[in-house]
């Protein structure tokens, strides 16, 4: 892993260079762009550890959950899962992980990959952690877990 991290830094700071010399609208900083990735994917590792060190609800805190202990504002999400709206949720998720290599197929945009992909990574690090920070600090109880 720690492999992968140092090749992915070198390739960052060698497209920076090959494209110090052209004319872009991205401005990319390796100390700076650098710092946000690793202070991204720190936070994000520390948000997935709030996480997963959450308690569990036990059998009979679920049984005891009724459906007016919800927000008002969630009191229409209980009881109204699907199974199959929730397969299909996932195809615009998974097709958000694909849209930035459609968007390198544009040329203006692909002279720029590197520097794209800097953007990018920094961008879903940033995102995870702001995620997974909140989910981890915050101890609320989701709509599903009313349903039954």
């Amino acid at each position: 892993m720690k492999v992968l991290i140092i090749l992915f830094f070198a390739f960052c700071l060698l497209t920076n260079l090959a494209f110090s010399q052209d004319d872009s609208p991205y401005k990319t900083s390796f100390k700076a762009d650098g710092a946000l990735i690793a202070g991204g994917v720190g936070l994000s590792y520390l948000g997935l550890t709030l996480i997963q060190n959450k308690d569990a609800l036990t059998t009979a805190e679920v049984l005891s959950r009724s459906k007016s202990d919800v927000n008002f504002f969630d009191r229409s999400a209980v009881g109204n899962y699907s199974n199959k709206l929730d397969k299909a949720s996932y195809y615009p998720f998974y097709a958000s992980f694909a849209m930035p290599v459609v968007m390198l197929l544009n040329n203006n945009t692909g002279k720029k990959a590197g520097q794209v992909l800097v953007l990018y990574v920094e961008t879903m690090a940033l995102t995870g952690a702001m995620y997974t920070l909140t989910a981890g600090s915050v101890q609320r109880r989701r709509p599903l877990v009313y349903s039954s």
